[in-house]
C-alpha cells in the first residue's frame, strides 16, 4: 500500500491534490495532510511514507526546512515540491536541495499521473485508473466521497449529488468501477478504517471497551495538541492541555458508548475535545448529553469541515 503526505497550508488546494491522488491510486491508497513544516516533519516520522508532496511556502516551518529534515530521516521518501507557476525559480531551487520533482499549480490529473510514472509509484492497475480520472464522473464522484464516505449514504443521496436518476447512476458506476455503489463504499470504509485502525495501534493510541462478551468499541485517544485543531471558525473555551477522543466505534450492542468513552478519558485529562460531522446529528447529542460544548467549525487533513466539541473543567 502506497502512503503519501501532503504538507499544503491552503485547505481547497489541499482537497483537490487529494481527489487527485486518490481517483489515481484507488481506495487502499493511505493519503494524509499537514497544514504546516512543522506538523509535517511529525506525521512524516510517523507514517513513514514513500510520497511526500511539500508546499514550498508554509507556516510555522517552511517547506524547505521541512524537507531537508525528513530527507535526511527518511532517505528512501520521495519529496516533490508544490509551487505556483510564478514561483518556478524557487522550485528549481528546491530541486537542487534535494526535491524528486515539483508540481505547478493549480494540478490536474495529467501531471500528477506523469510525477507519479516518474517515480515508479504506480501499479500496472493503478496506471489503468487515469483512464477512470480523466471521466467527468468518475472525478467528480471520487472527490464527493472522499468528503462523505463516514456519514450514513444512500445510492439515491449520491446519485443527487452527481445530478442523475439513481437509475442512470447505477448504470454509469457499473460501467465505470466494475461494481455496485454498495459493494465500492464498504470496500472504501473497509479500507480506510483498517488503515486507520493499523496507525492508531501503532501510535500507542488504540483503546478498547470490553466486557463479558468481548469487544464492543474501539476508539482513539490522544494526548496532546490536535494539528487541525489549531484553526477554528469559532473559539475555544479553554486554551490548557488536552486529550482528544476519535474514531469511535461500536457494534450497536451497549447503549451509552460515547458516554463512557468519555468518563475513562476524563480520568486521563479533565480536558477533552472531539468532532463529529454536521449530519451526525446522534453523535452530537452523545457529546452534549456527556457535557461536550459546540465551539466551531474545524478542517480535518482533507479539508473536510467538521464540528468542533469540548469539555472542561473550566
Amino acid at each position: 500500500m502506497i502512503k503519501v503526505l501532503i504538507a499544503e497550508d491552503e485547505p481547497l488546494s489541499l482537497q483537490n491534490l487529494t481527489g487527485h491522488l486518490r481517483r489515481l491510486l484507488g481506495a487502499d491508497a493511505l493519503i494524509e495532510g499537514a497544514a504546516n513544516g512543522r506538523e509535517a516533519v511529525d506525521m512524516a516520522r510517523r507514517i513513514r511514507p514513500q510520497l511526500v508532496l511539500m508546499d514550498i511556502e508554509m507556516p510555522v516551518m517552511t517547506g524547505l526546512d521541512a524537507a531537508a529534515i525528513i530527507h535526511e530521516a527518511l532517505p528512501e521518501t520521495h519529496i516533490v515540491f508544490l509551487t505556483a507557476f510564478h514561483r518556478f525559480d524557487y522550485a528549481v531551487g528546491a530541486m537542487r536541495a534535494g526535491g524528486a520533482d515539483y508540481l505547478l499549480k493549480p494540478f490536474d490529473s495529467a501531471q500528477i499521473n506523469a510525477c507519479l510514472q516518474k517515480l515508479g509509484l504506480l501499479t500496472e492497475k493503478q496506471e489503468h485508473r487515469e483512464e477512470r480520472s480523466e471521466n467527468p464522473f468518475c472525478a467528480q464522484f471520487s472527490v464527493w466521497l472522499a468528503n462523505h464516505y463516514m456519514q450514513d449514504i444512500s445510492l439515491e443521496e449520491a446519485a443527487e449529488a452527481m445530478g442523475m436518476s439513481s437509475f442512470y447512476f447505477s448504470r454509469f458506476f457499473r460501467t465505470a468501477y466494475n461494481r455496485t455503489f454498495l459493494e465500492y463504499l464498504t470496500s472504501y470504509r473497509i479500507e480506510r478504517a483498517e488503515e486507520l485502525l493499523r496507525q492508531d495501534l501503532a501510535a500507542g493510541q488504540l483503546y478498547v471497551l470490553e466486557d463479558g462478551g468481548g469487544v464492543y468499541a474501539v476508539f482513539a485517544f490522544i494526548l496532546g495538541e490536535d494539528p487541525t485543531y489549531r484553526r477554528i471558525r469559532g473559539a475555544w473555551r479553554d486554551d490548557s492541555p488536552y486529550g482528544t477522543i476519535h474514531r469511535l466505534g461500536s457494534g450497536g450492542s451497549h447503549r451509552g458508548v460515547f458516554a463512557e468513552t468519555a468518563a475513562w478519558a476524563a480520568t486521563q485529562c479533565g480536558h477533552l475535545r472531539a468532532d463529529t460531522h454536521a449530519a451526525n446529528d446522534t453523535m452530537q447529542r452523545c457529546m452534549e448529553r456527556a457535557g461536550f460544548v459546540r465551539c466551531g467549525v474545524i478542517h480535518v487533513a482533507d479539508g473536510t469541515p467538521r464540528l468542533a466539541y469540548e469539555r472542561t473543567t473550566k
